[in-house]
């Protein structure tokens, strides 16, 4: 029963090892992997579509950019990180048919792909708001013109679009970027210049926020619109915001680790302590007939040794089937590498030789006639 539990425990112990270290690893996967486009730096306000804004996005624009520390300015009608909502497109594919599919759509104006760092694989960006660009161009992402049967991104220039009301034709293709988080494929996106759609403001800084730059902001804000709440957040720490279950599923791994290591740790203490008593006899016997210190302590610790072994033989085919199926729920993620387990393997080891060593190595330094004395 005591070896039972021991090894339970230590089965226990080498999952949740093994599950801390690939969330943790998947975590910093996904918070350090390319974007493929820039979130640092960004500050983004959202007005909530107040026509006090929407109706003068020129002037709140300039006004903005004036302030200490701002670079440039953009507007949109979301950012990465954030969900929005899908549209009803129609766009010419590749067999020349028009092809009905749900995209996301982002609308925006000039400067956004340039703010964000977003590439383009084909055609042009747009050119400016009273151009035609500003109701009758779209760029869709390299995924949209992937679905619509498009080997060649250029091939897709120039082909009819028809969107809610607008229609139009394809000026470009943008490079695909993560604008949902790692869980899912880059799914085909829309982009479409298209005023009264705008409720965020993005502004580019070159420094960390400052008090002094926050209460600029505040005061040239209630200038524009007196008494809208300044509602702001930074794109990255938005987007890094979807990994939160993530966050505290590692956290939660790492407490009951170390619970079920402590726990493991006295069982194992426990056990030690029990055998070694039982076996004094023996080991004053063999010290007698000349037995070393070093085989005396690892005849010891070899029983302690196998537990452990057969823990990792039970509990590493767990941990991997179970940390198989959380990885599935993501469409990029990191692969289950064999020095996961042998890193685990190894850590649940020390820790057990160090639980045992130190009762293991008094009883091989104990005095034999004084032992078989009290025996």
């Amino acid at each position: 029963m005591r070896r039972t539990l021991v090894v339970t425990q230590f089965t226990l112990s080498i999952v949740l090892i093994i599950a801390t270290i690939v969330v943790y690893r998947q975590l910093t996967f996904m918070q350090t992997r390319q974007l493929g486009f820039r979130n640092a730096h960004q500050l983004v306000i959202d007005f909530q579509f107040d026509p006090r804004i929407a109706g003068h996005l020129g002037q709140v624009t300039t006004l903005l950019k004036s302030i200490p520390g701002v670079d440039n300015v953009c507007i949109s009608s979301g950012v990465p990180g954030k969900r929005n909502n899908k549209i009803d497109t129609r766009i010419q594919n590749s067999w020349g048919e028009m092809q009905d599919f749900q995209s996301d759509v982002y609308f925006v104006d000039t400067g956004f792909l340039q703010q964000y760092h977003i590439g383009l694989v084909a055609g042009r960006g747009f050119s400016g708001s009273q151009s035609p660009d500003s109701t009758g161009a779209m760029l869709i992402n390299e995924a949209a013109a992937q679905s619509l049967g498009y080997n060649s991104a250029k091939d897709a220039i120039g082909r009819p679009f028809e969107q809610a009301s607008g229609k139009g034709l394809i000026t470009g293709v943008i490079r695909d970027f993560h604008f949902h988080s790692f869980r899912e494929k880059v799914q085909p996106l829309t982009i479409r210049m298209l005023s009264g759609s705008y409720t965020f403001l993005t502004l580019d800084i070159n420094t960390p926020p400052t008090e002094s730059m926050l209460g600029a902001l505040g005061n040239k804000w209630q200038q524009l619109a007196p008494g809208l709440p300044l509602t702001w957040f930074f794109a990255d720490e938005t987007y890094n915001a979807q990994y939160s279950t993530e966050q505290h599923f590692g956290r939660l791994f790492i407490c009951f680790s170390a619970l079920a290591i402590s726990l493991s740790c006295l069982g194992l203490f426990g056990l030690t302590i029990f055998s070694t008593l039982r076996r004094t006899k023996e080991v004053g016997i063999r010290k007698l007939l000349g037995a070393s210190v070093s085989g005396i302590i690892g005849l010891l610790a070899r029983e302690f040794v196998v537990l452990v072994g057969i823990a990792f033989a039970i509990g590493a085919p767990l941990a991997a089937y179970g940390m198989h199926h959380w990885l599935a729920g993501f469409a990029y993620r990191i692969d289950l590498s064999w020095w996961i387990f042998a890193l685990a393997g190894l850590l649940t080891m020390s820790i057990a030789l160090l639980t045992v060593g130190l009762q293991t190595i008094r009883a091989a330094l104990a005095d034999p006639i004084k032992n078989l004395r009290t025996e």
